[in-house]
């Protein structure tokens, strides 16, 4: 799904073109410390796959994968996606990574999450947006907290991360009309 550029008042997010993204994308996919809590495909990531990746989210009608860019210095700094769009329950769930080491701790994501859930409210039409958060993943708790999400409930047991199991933190946001 492509989208015109959302702006907040320190980022912007847009859609990543799969011929032109930034080798930061790759490295940070490659990094296992950055994708501790991402449920991603354990491989080493070329640029191959990532532009095969891009271009299907650019071309699906239910996913919506936007890059973080930060407005003062254009860096691109993480992604976010919106997945799993269901036009029948008008809801989706959102992931979210801050890939860049430096720009962590900055709020970032929280401002992202908003953003784009304001976009899935407004633009798409969306009455429910959802995430499942590590519970350990407490930067990631927090920043879904600060936008505006509500802790709905824990699913046990849910992920095996560094030799035990981790139970799943739900989180949501439900737009009133």
């Amino acid at each position: 799904m492509v989208i015109e550029k959302i702006v907040t008042d320190r980022l912007f997010l847009e859609n990543l073109d799969p011929n032109n993204f930034e080798d930061a994308y790759l490295d940070w996919l490659n990094d296992e410390e950055t994708i501790k809590f991402l449920e991603v495909e354990r491989i080493l990531y070329t640029r191959d796959i990532l532009m095969d990746y891009i271009k299907e989210m650019n071309d699906s009608r239910n996913n919506l994968l936007v890059g973080i860019f930060e407005k003062k210095s254009s860096l691109h700094v993480g992604n976010i996606k919106l997945g799993n769009i269901s036009d029948k329950d008008k809801n989706g769930d959102i992931g979210i990574l801050i890939g860049s080491k430096s720009h962590r701790g900055l709020n970032y994501g929280a401002e992202a999450i908003s953003a784009l859930s304001d976009c899935a409210h407004k633009v798409l039409g969306l009455h429910r947006v959802w995430s499942k958060c590590h519970e350990t993943n407490l930067a990631s708790c927090k920043a879904f907290e600060r936008a505006g999400f509500k802790l709905e409930g824990s699913l046990r047991e849910t992920s095996f991360l560094d030799g035990s199991w981790v139970n799943g933190s739900i989180y949501g946001r439900v737009f009133k009309p």
